[in-house]
């Protein structure tokens, strides 16, 4: 997913590939879709990249979705396009679109895999006192594999089942955990607002409102009052809208940042 946005923060173009990859490829595959970019518009600033994985200092330290480890993927970018580069965890760049209209956000990116026996991923962002918290290290918002159960016992696969018709009895499971695992969460950091983003698509409305009910009966039992709690039909849209506006906060923000550019 690519999403262009000018100066003032609007989305001037959006641009949907597909493409396999392994480990490293990665660079190549982003630089095969920020060149063509570059000649439509003459005046790009730089590249920012919403990804899974532990992130620090653009170097991705660990991703086992895309199979890197200890990665300069700024570095590599930045080399190869000449441009300034962010790279964000996906989690922390989808959290940024929401916490730029709020002051504490706990955006839960899920990730649904193709097999279906296989556990759920989830990640979340954090956005604290207005700004985005990505820890010491940058694993701030990760969680264990298996956090989540799997969706079925058996390997059937995403284009073989429809989750927005399973009953919410097959459901429950997955429902009950994640709900467990957010009320922990917002018993820590105390947000205002709590977004269930990702694949949160793939599953009906229905879901959603269980999901939610679940979830603020917890917080009710533990005294925790008035926690907004939404859903985010964009997808992997979020993260790239998220990522570009990270980097236009960090021109705002970071002196030197913004003097590299404006050179």
């Amino acid at each position: 997913i690519v999403t262009v946005l000018d100066a003032r923060g609007n989305v001037v173009e959006e641009i949907e590939k597909h493409e396999e990859f392994r480990g490293e490829e990665i660079a190549s595959v982003l630089i095969n879709c920020v060149k063509p970019l570059q000649k439509k518009f003459s005046n790009v600033v730089g590249v920012s990249v919403g990804m899974p994985g532990i992130i620090k200092d653009n170097r991705v330290i660990f991703s086992s979705a895309l199979d890197i480890e200890n990665f300069d993927l700024g570095e590599e970018l930045s080399r190869r396009l000449n441009l300034e580069v962010l790279i964000l965890n996906d989690a922390n760049a989808a959290v940024v679109g929401y916490g730029l209209q709020r002051r504490n956000v706990v955006y839960f990116l899920l990730s649904v895999p193709y097999y279906l026996n296989l556990s759920v991923g989830v990640g979340a962002g954090l956005w604290l006192e207005g700004r985005l918290y990505q820890g010491g290290t940058g694993a701030s918002g990760e969680f264990e594999m298996n956090t989540l159960p799997s969706i079925l016992n058996d390997s059937s696969t995403l284009d073989e089942v429809n989750l927005e018709t399973m009953s919410l009895e097959s459901l429950s499971h997955l429902i009950l955990r994640l709900s467990e695992v957010a009320s922990f969460v917002i018993y820590l950091i105390d947000p205002e607002t709590v977004v269930f983003g990702g694949d949160i698509v793939l599953f009906s409305p229905v879901f959603r409102e269980e999901l939610k009910g679940k979830l603020l009966n917890r917080l009710e039992k533990r005294h925790v009052p008035n926690v907004e709690i939404l859903f985010d039909d964009r997808g992997l849209w979020t993260i790239a809208v998220g990522a570009a506006r990270a980097f236009w906060k960090k021109i705002l923000e970071d002196y030197e940042f913004a003097r590299k550019i404006l050179k």
